[in-house]
């Protein structure tokens, strides 16, 4: 019988065994267990009842294999080649000392990797993110390109809706790559 198939009463009870003085040797033999087995489980199970073994087994998490994929075909960050080609925008968050959370959007040159815009507040909604582009868009113009990430303030109506009026393409990276938006999370790294 492998290790694996032992109930928690049957483990609790060959350790019982072994606390009543069995040798070791004879309740491997007996149960069909290693010696490693048989000390894994008293370092594991050694003084406890069967509800106690019970609700560590349920407690325990299971760890699942990591999934091996094929090589994957990178393809490397474009340098931007001249000011107002390419920006990108993120969101910080962070917590004040009396528990309040809040935002911090970050507008980034990727040419220059100048900070064009931060705007703070404890809500940034997608309209909040267009008036600050139109601020933006006042001061010095547009890009033709904006990458940012698929958070709801950027991939909801309001901001498709100002990239249409406004010609800038978004640049949406993939989901759980920041990396594909390295000039504005570079930039967040040293803020932080």
């Amino acid at each position: 019988m492998r290790a694996e198939r032992f109930t928690e009463e049957q483990i609790i009870g060959v350790l019982k065994e072994a606390e009543a003085g069995a040798k070791p040797k004879e309740l491997c033999r007996k149960h069909g267990i290693s010696d490693q087995t048989l000390y894994n489980w008293k370092a594991t199970y050694g003084g406890m009842t069967v509800p106690e073994a019970r609700r560590l087994k349920e407690l325990a998490v299971r760890r699942r294999k990591r999934k091996r994929i094929g090589p994957v075909e990178r393809h490397p960050l474009l340098k931007p080649v001249a000011r107002n080609v390419s920006w990108s925008m993120d969101f910080i968050a962070d917590g004040l000392s009396n528990g309040r959370r809040f935002r911090c959007l970050a507008i980034v040159a990727d040419f220059s990797r100048e900070c064009l815009a931060i705007e703070v507040d404890t809500s940034l909604p997608g309209p909040r993110v267009a008036a600050v582009l139109d601020r933006l868009a006042a001061d010095g113009g547009l890009p033709e390109s904006i990458t940012v990430d698929n958070g709801p303030e950027f991939d909801g109506r309001v901001l498709d809706e100002w990239a249409y009026r406004n010609p800038v393409r978004l640049a949406f990276i993939r989901p759980g790559k920041p990396n594909e938006n390295a000039y504005i999370e570079s930039w967040n790294g040293k803020k932080e």
